[in-house]
């Protein structure tokens, strides 16, 4: 069973103080071409990155990927987290650089499309915990609000998420025989946060492309076409599920590859 998401072809590497990159490492698809278009957020971006890199290459457009491991695209003053990847009560000083950085990065680049793939789990330093779905709209709308005029905007979203219960991947390897007993409902907390995400792109004229049909309908089965689609923290796709979508992605972007 794959539990992975490939990270290899990522920008920047998952360091937690990087907070600037060589663009030109970043880029691929076609790098002959006049149309670009940039993914930016952080592991969920990282997620879906060599997904984008196909769909570019036969696309022929260029793919600028900008992406920075538990620094979401949302802007907000995001807490550092410790060697175990618990967020601490100080503020983590590199995220806010790199999202000056990637705002800098895309006015310079004029492309014709950004897509934002972010966690809405937001570890802000003004929330107690995750912030509020309130506090998710502000972030994510300050984001796209700082985009410049004219670009296409896509939001990606909508990833569900068992909450406490265990990860659907960790329950197969107890019940390989009993698959549906792995079978999951989000977390209502989550299905809060995924509908705040979706209601701000509408608002800022974003493009909304929704994640939970591909993984879920009356309920998340933990398995789909005969593959395991989340990691064993079920909190990404795992790399062979997404390559599973690669079709449906591209039909989703097609309307705005231009």
């Amino acid at each position: 069973v794959g539990i992975g998401f490939s990270v290899g072809n990522v920008c920047p590497p998952p360091t937690t103080f990087q907070s600037s990159v060589n663009v030109a490492h970043c880029t691929f698809g076609d790098l002959h071409s006049s149309r670009t278009v940039v993914l930016v957020g952080d592991s969920r971006a990282e997620m879906w990155t060599d997904v984008f890199i196909q769909i570019a290459t036969a696309a022929h457009v260029k793919l600028v990927v900008l992406a920075k491991t538990s620094c979401p695209a949302a802007l907000g003053t995001y807490r550092l987290s410790n060697v175990q990847n618990v967020p601490t009560n100080s503020p983590w000083p590199a995220c806010t650089a790199w999202h000056k950085f990637v705002l800098s990065t895309i006015k310079k680049l004029a492309p014709q499309l950004v897509v934002n793939c972010s966690s809405d789990n937001l570890y802000l330093m003004s929330a107690n915990g995750f912030a509020d779905p309130s506090q998710v709209k502000s972030a994510f709308s300050a984001f796209l609000r700082a985009l410049p005029a004219g670009v296409n905007r896509v939001v990606i979203g909508g990833f569900p998420n068992p909450g406490d219960i265990m990860s659907p991947t960790l329950c197969l390897t107890k019940n390989l025989s009993l698959v549906e007993k792995c079978d999951y409902k989000p977390a209502s907390y989550q299905l809060a946060y995924n509908a705040a995400v979706q209601q701000i792109a509408k608002q800022d004229d974003a493009a909304f492309i929704n994640e939970a049909p591909w993984l879920c309908a009356a309920e998340c089965p933990a398995v789909i076409a005969g593959i395991p689609p989340y990691t064993i923290d079920a909190f990404h796709m795992q790399s062979s599920y997404a390559t599973y979508l690669t079709g449906v992605m591209w039909a989703a972007l097609r309307p705005y590859l231009g």
